[in-house]
């Protein structure tokens, strides 16, 4: 059972929060209610939640978004929520996961990318075509939900025609055939009641409410350390980068490979930056070894030297790089930031 206060934090998500005036006529009032008797929300709201109920402050149950009925609106509203508790909740697993720099050991991009970075910088680290990858299968999956053909073959209609929120088309019109669907693969779910089903979609609610709390405790506090209550001593790793400008890092795969080669290490700078630090001895003193690229290191030059650019918060040389410039070759101990 729930604490009182984490169940006033789950509230935060009501199934139906749209926005209106500040004084509604008893006439609107009346219908709002009548509209949300008929959608279920104030008994679904219960269920959720008993101590606090139905709140919706901002009177989203009342709206007709984009022109469409009321009811296409609460369509919309609860497919939102509950796609995106399902996102947070893959996602509140896969920070922790990152986070501990755990990796599928036959997965060559996953095991390129260097370890004890946050889970934002292990993005920014891996090459731009994995990006691609990963967007463009959810993209494809967002095409397949929203498909009203797909749909009428399952039986089902759209969300917001009718349709049940949540639901997730099965594989079984694909040009290709697929070995499992993604709602229920090994078929755990097939013969259950509905009452069970019910019940299970509950408490996928109520944890998709959790998680989406608890990802954005995990970003906001590795943004602002310190600023969620519980997390300063977690070991949350901090991370000064754009979690909204997914593109915006310079870690290109081949450039990353180079630094690698010669025994670099990768760490995030900032929006459009990585700092390269070269190991200790790369290029030691009268230097003639160490670079990835096999030229001879500059004579004598042991550490960032006259190119030094300034210095990091914990005392690390810094030399600067604009973005595309061969980064192999850097000094030993020098970090070498790339900048956009």
């Amino acid at each position: 059972d729930l604490s009182p206060f984490a169940n006033k934090m789950l509230s935060l998500f009501s199934a139906a929060p749209a926005f209106q005036g500040a004084i509604v006529p008893a006439q609107a009032q009346r219908a709002s209610s009548v509209r949300m008797a008929d959608a279920g929300l104030e008994d679904l709201a219960k269920k959720l939640n008993p101590v606090v109920g139905f709140w919706d402050p901002l009177s989203l149950s009342n709206g007709e978004f984009w022109g469409d009925s009321n009811a296409a609106t609460i369509g919309f509203l609860r497919e939102a929520e509950i796609k995106h508790g399902r996102i947070a909740m893959f996602g509140f697993v896969g920070y922790i996961v990152h986070a501990n720099d755990i990796r599928w050991p036959w997965d060559k991009v996953a095991m390129s990318v260097p370890t004890g970075l946050s889970p934002q910088a292990t993005w920014d680290a891996i090459p731009e075509a994995a990006k691609w990858q990963i967007i463009l299968t959810i993209a494809f999956f967002e095409f397949w939900r929203e498909n009203s053909y797909i749909l009428a073959q399952d039986g089902e209609t759209h969300y917001m025609r009718g349709g049940k929120p949540g639901y997730f088309p099965t594989f079984d019109n694909l040009p290709h055939p697929a070995p499992f669907n993604l709602y229920d693969p090994f078929g755990f779910s097939k013969n259950a009641s509905p009452e069970k089903k019910a019940k299970g979609l509950l408490v996928e609610i109520n944890n998709g409410r959790l998680a989406m709390i608890g990802l954005f405790g995990f970003l906001a506090e590795a943004q602002v350390p310190g600023s969620v209550p519980g997390l300063a001593t977690a070991g949350i790793r901090p991370y000064d980068g754009d979690i909204m400008a997914p593109f915006a890092a310079t870690s290109t795969s081949s450039r990353s490979k180079r630094v690698r080669a010669g025994g670099g290490r990768l760490r995030h700078a900032g929006p459009g930056r990585l700092r390269i630090l070269m190991p200790s001895g790369a290029c030691g003193a009268g230097g003639r070894s160490g670079r990835a690229d096999g030229r001879p290191c500059p004579a004598g030059r042991s550490s960032c030297g006259a190119e030094v650019g300034g210095r990091s918060a914990d005392g690390e040389n810094i030399m600067t790089r604009d973005r595309g410039a061969d980064i192999s070759g850097a000094p030993a101990a020098c970090a070498v930031r790339v900048s956009s």
